[in-house]
């Protein structure tokens, strides 16, 4: 059973290893390697954690923190799963925790075409794309609006 709860100052170090594991799985390959080299030694999901562990939210699977999600607003801010955890349902249950927490927008980075079909399947659609930066490199972003935005 899939268990969504606040995160924990204990959950942390799982958490720094779900996010640094997405972020070099999924945003890393489309980067140079300086953009990546500065990942390592910026660290910038410690600061984020250290700033912000209070407003994730955690999925439990098993025991094990499988995937964490956080909202502001109406924003999804973020949301990963661990890969350990891919078709189980917990990115499902997580951006439906999301929803019902009032997410109806949020920002993807055009690269990402796992998730931007993650979220078309459940009838999100882009509305804008515009630049961003990641890791000081310009990366194209989608932002979109969830079916009741």
């Amino acid at each position: 059973m899939i268990r969504i709860t606040p995160a924990h100052p204990e959950d942390r170090d799982a958490l720094h290893r779900l996010l640094t594991r997405s972020w070099l799985e999924t945003w890393a390959p489309h980067l140079p390697a300086d953009a990546v080299a500065r990942f390592h030694a910026a660290d910038p999901v410690a600061a984020e954690l250290d700033a912000h562990l209070q407003d994730i939210l955690v999925a439990r699977l098993d025991g094990r923190v499988a995937g964490m999600l956080a909202v502001v607003g109406e924003t999804l801010e973020s949301i990963h799963v661990d890969d350990d955890f891919w078709g189980k349902g917990v990115g499902t249950a997580l951006f439906r925790h999301a929803e019902d927490l009032g997410a109806r927008r949020l920002e993807v980075r055009a690269f990402n075409a796992r998730a931007i079909a993650f979220y078309q399947a459940r009838g999100w659609v882009e509305t804008e794309r515009r630049m961003a930066t990641e890791m000081g490199v310009p990366a194209e972003t989608l932002v979109m609006r969830g079916p009741e935005a």
